[in-house]
């Protein structure tokens, strides 16, 4: 298929308090607040006929190891309802001894019940949730339908902030299948400079760092980055970038929404029909032929 609709959900998500985590109900209101935030948006997007929506990272944060698996039940189980693809990042612990009882069980039916007494208990025997050393920052991607995980990645390359909890992930980048093509992860984190620049100084070189990616690895770029007040550090910026045609939809500024942009993956194809250079902007691979020079040096 060479059509894609992605969706992109510029959340602002609500902020867990740093430190140890004492107060259980309040780590789980956080983080439950953000789920039903992250089902609006996943419905937003189907409603729009998306095919994939795109959280920014650290969409969830609340209790970073509440028990990654309780999380990705209840997101394919959005994959599932609403028939949309999810990616989005988890950030997770690798402890022992989690309860095994999902706290979100009430969110997916009415009929069930909150449990959060096991959960309460480990929280209090088990403060410092938000800044253990064990803490991996990992991207998924859910399949729509299906709400099965066909590929993760923990995060490698930690910003200097990250690397005092974040441990970072040791396997390569890679690629896996989906009915568009292969997809690849990459995860960042929002810049933000206290120096006077330039206005939409950050949200420029966001921009231009994303079509040159896109340039450079002959690939249309999806990035999603976080909404909310710019007086707060937020920049948004979100989009998708292709090869040839720089930006090609998104948001343009800070404001919190969803948008939706059509990509034709058309451009992305080799061509062995190109006879002329009209034919050849149809191919930005045989054009610029990055991946041939990197191929040939091995």
């Amino acid at each position: 298929m060479s059509q894609i609709r992605v969706a992109l959900a510029q959340t602002c998500p609500v902020v867990a308090a740093t430190g140890p985590a004492i107060d259980s109900d309040a780590v789980f209101e956080v983080l439950e607040r953000n789920l039903q935030d992250a089902k609006c948006w996943v419905e937003q997007a189907s409603q729009e006929k998306a095919d994939v929506v795109v959280f920014p990272e650290y969409f969830l944060q609340g209790l970073v190891d509440s028990g990654r698996q309780h999380l990705i039940t209840y997101l394919s189980h959005l994959a599932k309802e609403y028939n949309v693809s999810i990616v989005g990042t988890i950030v997770h612990s690798s402890c022992d001894g989690l309860p095994t009882t999902s706290p979100f069980d009430h969110l997916i039916s009415s009929s069930s019940q909150t449990k959060l007494s096991e959960w309460r208990k480990f929280v209090r025997e088990n403060p410092g949730t938000n800044h253990s050393p064990e803490l991996r920052n990992t991207a998924f991607y859910i399949e729509a339908g299906s709400g099965k995980v066909l590929d993760e990645f923990v995060k490698r390359n930690l910003w200097h902030p990250e690397r005092d909890y974040l441990k970072p992930g040791q396997a390569g980048h890679q690629v896996f299948d989906t009915k568009w093509g292969r997809c690849g992860f990459l995860i960042c984190d929002i810049i933000h400079n206290h120096h006077p620049n330039p206005p939409k100084y950050e949200n420029e070189i966001l921009s231009t760092l994303s079509y040159a990616r896109a340039f450079e690895t002959e690939t249309a770029w999806v990035m999603c980055n976080a909404g909310g007040p710019a007086e707060e550090g937020y920049i948004g910026g979100s989009g998708v970038w292709m090869p040839l045609k720089g930006k090609v939809g998104g948001h343009e500024g800070e404001q919190v929404g969803l948008k939706v942009v059509d990509v034709d993956l058309e451009v992305l194809k080799v061509s062995s029909r190109a006879r002329n250079m009209s034919d050849f902007l149809q191919d930005a691979r045989a054009l610029y032929k990055i991946r041939a020079d990197y191929d040939a040096r091995g």
